[in-house]
């Protein structure tokens, strides 16, 4: 459905419903509800069992009594993306019926691949977004990123964060990264809870980079919960990690809060890996805490194991523990690198204190007096999410051979078979003149892709892949998989997807993958002719999915074209690795979302007719600091006309900082005409837990530099939402400098204070001057 408009006419029923749907597509898509008129099951999309390859793009749901989208699968396999849209408004305060924004359950034996990224959640009574399964076996991947969750109006919303509640025999990987959570009034802002009686139960994912709360705005983290919480119930196995989020203005128990509880037999395991983050002004006191961390619930009856890496948070808020452990139960505490006193809570607490140098005060309570067991051990970390190479749909011809010396091939060889003995793993082989394994009759099969698994292998091989390389790649489980909209393939740790069709390009299969028989050109970016002209090459995709196994990230720069791990993958285009991208390898899987994107085929054009390619660029949430410039790039390219590449700039809003330094020629601290002091060096500060006061690597982390001009006039720009120090820098009282023999005010007015032209300097020491905490935020 495409720029489609469904209203309510105040009846029960839903605005799109279906049952064993196989393939959706929404794009601009409106659907306006019953504004509280209707029952609790009536939803703006709901569908039973949604298979292959769905989207819902740049469309809006609002006002429904009961989930706005949801989708319900028992069996099967789904690839889903919703980008662009808005979901607003489950809330029903008539007669209290309401639902969530997003509901999406993996029941049964389902599998479910989700990316939700770029969208806006607004005023949603129960959940924003939530994932759901049954007691089943199901399998889910996740990604949930630069989205934006707001609650205006708390009065009549439950919930309004985001619920992640795996359960049963599933098993669940996820990623939660760089969204905005505003309003959340219970359950906390985002929620993993995980509850099996099942030890084969596996929930594992990233929680990092995303933003809770305002600044100087009471109980917008919560007005009644938490920032961050994982926990575990019963058995099973989780592994998580939370990675410097920001969670703020929060009056609940925690800002952050990792628990295993009601284990039985051995007990679930937990690994949590909990560092970077920023915990700030919670609004209610005692017994709250910056960081809790829990071990158990019920004394005598929880068993289980939390393996802990606790480090580098910033939590020091002034609260009687702003690190709080508690035992309550047979739950054994690991954490790597701990040598002392198995059952010493000091030893535990000075450990766990020189490791969160800025984490303010730690505790630890035997809540029943049971037994302590702290022990050194090895924490887990969970597979790198899903990176999907996507194909840009458009053909791909090269306006000139790219003159790059090329990575030289070896010569097939053809080992006889002599019926005993193992020959080793030579290149493949293909036989003449029909080919053992690949057919190419349009249906790619796991011999075929096998085949082109060793090949590509052997492609790094020839470029100077290392031995732990090309174990790492042989490690790989390859699999195909019929993939969501132009997806190529995706990688994870130690798992590589390829779609079934080539996102609807079909794939090259070469029967010779040991030669470049079929393309022309020089160099690392070939052309091909013949079959391979028309399709997308599949042994350049798997050898690009093959680079992130070995920790070599995507690049998007229009210079790096012919590179194999160039972001986009064209028709008839084949890339081959070299020594420098072996360089770039760090040995560990990349993670994260990444994008190639394969052909817009517009076809052949009567002469006069235009055609217009619209796409819309998401910029995740960005934080404190300096924001580089971001931009697109468009490369053109046709059969009569030279290849035409645009780079089209993206303006995004962006924050300023500044002043003036001046010699207080009167003594009054005021700025006067005339008093200015050009050539003064300033540096700039991110300052993280909004202290005013610059400690362990805010300190030593300059983000800017700049110089005043005329009239001891400087400024800061593009810079994110945050707080700042400005400083003098030393050098400027050196001899012969700006500043030489001059001295600071020793001032203790606040820069946030909207006054112009007094004196807001303060000693530093090592012969700097600060500024005081200034804050920074949009519409303010």
């Amino acid at each position: 459905l495409t720029q489609v408009n469904i209203v309510g006419d105040g009846s029960t029923d839903d605005g799109i419903f279906g049952t064993s749907v196989n393939g959706l597509t929404l794009t601009n898509v409106d659907i306006s509800g019953n504004a509280g008129s209707g029952a609790a099951t009536d939803r703006g999309v709901e569908i039973n069992n949604l298979s292959g390859a769905a989207t819902v793009t740049d469309s809006t749901i609002t006002t429904m009594p009961g989930n706005l989208f949801h989708v319900i699968n028992t069996t099967g396999t789904l690839n889903l993306i919703v980008t662009g849209s808005t979901f607003r408004g489950s809330a029903d305060g008539a007669d209290g019926f309401g639902g969530d924004g997003m509901l999406i359950e993996a029941n049964g034996t389902s599998t479910i691949v989700a990316r939700v990224t770029g969208n806006t959640f607004d005023q949603n009574e129960s959940d924003h977004f939530q994932w759901a399964t049954d007691g089943g076996a199901s399998t889910g991947h996740l990604t949930l990123s630069g989205n934006t969750f707001t609650t205006t109006t708390p009065a009549g919303v439950l919930g309004g964060g985001v619920t992640i509640s795996p359960a049963g025999a599933s098993d669940l990987t996820f990623l939660i990264e760089n969204n905005t959570v505003n309003g959340n009034r219970g359950g906390g802002s985002i929620d993993v809870t995980a509850v099996s009686t099942n030890s084969g139960m596996l929930v594992q994912g990233v929680v990092r980079n995303n933003t809770i709360g305002t600044a100087g705005v009471a109980n917008s983290g919560s007005e009644q919960a938490g920032g961050i919480s994982a926990e575990l119930n019963g058995n099973g196995t989780m592994i998580v990690e939370i990675l410097n989020n920001l969670v703020q203005q929060y009056n609940g128990a925690y800002g952050i809060e990792v628990v295993n509880r009601t284990g039985t037999g051995a007990g679930g395991t937990l690994h949590a890996t909990v560092s970077g983050n920023t915990v700030l002004t919670p609004t209610i006191a005692a017994p709250n805490r910056a960081i809790h961390i829990g071990l158990g619930t019920s004394a005598g009856t929880d068993q289980g194991q939390v393996y802990l890496d606790l480090h580098d948070n910033h939590t020091n808020t002034g609260l009687a523990r702003d690190i709080g452990i508690t035992q309550v139960a047979s739950v054994d505490l690991y954490m790597p690198g701990y040598v002392g006193d198995p059952d010493s809570i000091a030893a535990v607490v000075a450990f766990l204190t020189n490791l969160n140098p800025d984490g303010g005060t730690i505790g630890i309570t035997d809540g029943l007096n049971e037994t302590m067991n702290f022990l050194n051990g090895t924490v887990l970390h969970p597979a790198s999410p899903l990176s999907p190479l996507i194909a840009v749909s458009r053909p791909w011809q090269p306006e000139q051979p790219i003159t790059d010396d090329p990575v030289p091939v070896a010569p097939e060889t053809v080992v006889p078979e002599t019926g005993t003995g193992d020959t080793g793993t030579p290149p493949p082989t293909p036989d003449a003149p029909g080919h053992a394994v690949i057919v190419d009759d349009g249906v790619l099969t796991q011999a075929e892709l096998d085949y082109l698994v060793e090949a590509a292998i052997q492609r790094w091989i020839e470029a100077g892949a290392t031995a732990e390389q090309v174990a790492a790649m042989r490690a790989t489980n390859v699999d195909i998989v019929d993939m969501a909209g132009i997806y190529l393939g995706t990688s994870s740790g130690n798992h590589i997807s390829i779609d079934a069709d080539a996102a609807g390009f079909g794939w090259f299969l070469d029967t010779t993958p040991g030669d470049n028989a079929e393309f022309t050109g020089t160099g690392t970016r070939l052309t091909g002719t013949g079959d391979a002209a028309g399709r997308m090459d599949l042994l350049t995709t798997i050898m690009h999915e093959l680079g992130h196994q070995i920790g070599i990230d995507d690049t998007y720069s229009s210079g790096d074209a012919a590179d194999l791990m160039y972001g986009y993958a064209g028709v008839g285009e084949r890339r081959l690795p070299t020594s420098i991208n072996i360089a770039d390898a760090d040995g560990t899987p990349t993670s994260g979302t990444a994008f190639a994107l394969a052909p817009v085929n517009v076809g052949t054009l009567p002469a006069g007719t235009a055609v217009q390619i619209n796409y819309r660029a998401t910029v995740n949430p960005y934080g404190p600091g300096v924001i580089a410039p971001l931009s697109n790039t468009t490369t053109i390219t046709g059969s009569n006309f030279s290849t035409v590449t645009v780079v089209h700039g993206l303006v995004v809003d962006t924050l300023t900082v500044g002043g003036q330094i001046f010699v207080d020629a009167d003594g009054d601290n005021v700025f006067d005409v005339g008093e200015g002091v050009a050539g003064v060096t300033l540096n700039l500060y991110v300052d993280l837990d909004g202290s005013g006061a610059l400690n362990g690597a805010e300190l030593t982390t300059v983000i800017a530099t700049t110089t005043t001009g005329a009239g001891g006039v400087y400024a800061f720009s593009s810079l994110g939402a945050g707080n700042y120090v400005v400083e003098v820098a030393a050098s400027n009282f050196a001899s012969g400098a700006a500043l030489e023999g001059r001295a600071s005010l020793n001032s203790v007015v606040d820069p946030d204070d909207n006054v112009d032209g007094d004196d807001n300097g303060v000693v530093a020491g090592g012969g700097a001057f600060r500024s005081g905490l200034i804050t920074l935020d949009f519409n303010t």
